[in-house]
């Protein structure tokens, strides 16, 4: 479930919350005759520690129930046209990682949008790359998020299971913040191309196939798991392996470590990654690496400066 105020900064002139609830349809299917209303009444009267936070609340709209939310498209792009993230699929919204595809999706059309503007050529081949990006960026987080449904019904299996979602996190940050410090350092918007060029575009680290064969492994064993064929008990040191030994897997996270209750992202581990990433990372991914820390502060201070009218 989600709980969104939009009264969160200073200012604000609502009081208005966003609450939302996701369903596993298998595990809850839907029940004919139920309203919206009811079914979230009967989610709060089995979740006392949850319902306690409503107690005061008023619905400002009615509610509503969508039924599935999750949907695929078989191509994104075409002659003259092109569906953007949120048109071309969607998953359960555990993430948030909607602007983000969104964005990714973005940065890579408006150039080759640009040149075909320039060419008068809009077919579709021009913007192949953009949809196997945008395909795989929905493939790989619906394999996310499916795992996590599996890895709910078992806290320790949920810890091992999140321990992945932080390194796919991690390993985005990587790229994206390197190619921005670099950008920052050399003021050649070039080095923001690397970021498209790449073996498996949409993956978590394009540049390592082997940090992608890694999240298959664990989402094969999720998968396992929800068929019946393996142990929960057994899965979890077999998650801890992959993890921990993965070429991809920056050391200085400890992996290995899946049921620490806790994901560290403190600025000293992220020095520590630094100092792998130059020089125990996969070699696709060192150029991700290739500036100076001093660098870090300078790239905080421009994204965080006022912008200047004018």
């Amino acid at each position: 479930m989600w709980v969104i105020p939009f009264d969160n900064r200073e200012g604000s002139e609502s009081d208005l919350v966003s609450v939302g609830l996701n369903l596993d349809s298998v595990r809850f299917p839907k029940q004919a005759g139920v309203t919206a209303e009811e079914e979230w009444q009967a989610f709060l009267r089995s979740q006392p520690g949850i319902a306690g936070q409503f107690d005061r609340a008023e619905a400002a709209f009615p509610w509503v129930s969508t039924g599935q939310t999750q949907f695929s498209s078989s191509r994104t792009v075409g002659n003259r046209w092109m569906l953007m993230s949120h048109a071309a699929g969607a998953i359960d919204a555990l993430f948030s990682r909607g602007m983000a595809n969104t964005m990714a999706i973005i940065e890579a059309f408006v150039p080759r949008f640009l040149e075909a503007h320039a060419a008068r050529d809009y077919r579709a081949g021009r913007f192949a790359y953009v949809d196997r990006l945008s395909q795989t960026i929905l493939d790989n987080n619906d394999k996310l998020v499916a795992g996590s449904y599996i890895a709910f019904r078992d806290f320790d299996l949920w810890r091992a299971w999140s321990k992945m979602w932080f390194l796919a996190w991690n390993l985005g940050v990587i790229r994206l913040a390197g190619a921005y410090y670099r950008y920052v350092e050399t003021g050649d918007a070039a080095v923001l191309d690397e970021l498209h060029k790449g073996e498996l575009p949409g993956t978590f680290a394009p540049e390592a196939p082997s940090a992608q064969a890694q999240f298959e492994r664990c989402f094969a064993l999720m998968e396992s798991i929800d068929r019946g064929e393996l142990d929960i008990a057994d899965a979890i040191p077999e998650m801890a392996f992959i993890l921990g030994h993965g070429e991809a897997s920056p050391a200085p996270l400890n992996l290995h470590d899946v049921l620490r209750p806790w994901h560290d992202g403190s600025a000293e581990t992220q020095t520590l990654i630094y100092n792998w990433g130059r020089t125990a990372s996969p070699a696709g991914m060192r150029k991700w690496f290739d500036y100076d820390r001093a660098t870090v502060p300078l790239a905080a201070e421009r994204v965080h400066a006022p912008l200047v009218a004018g």
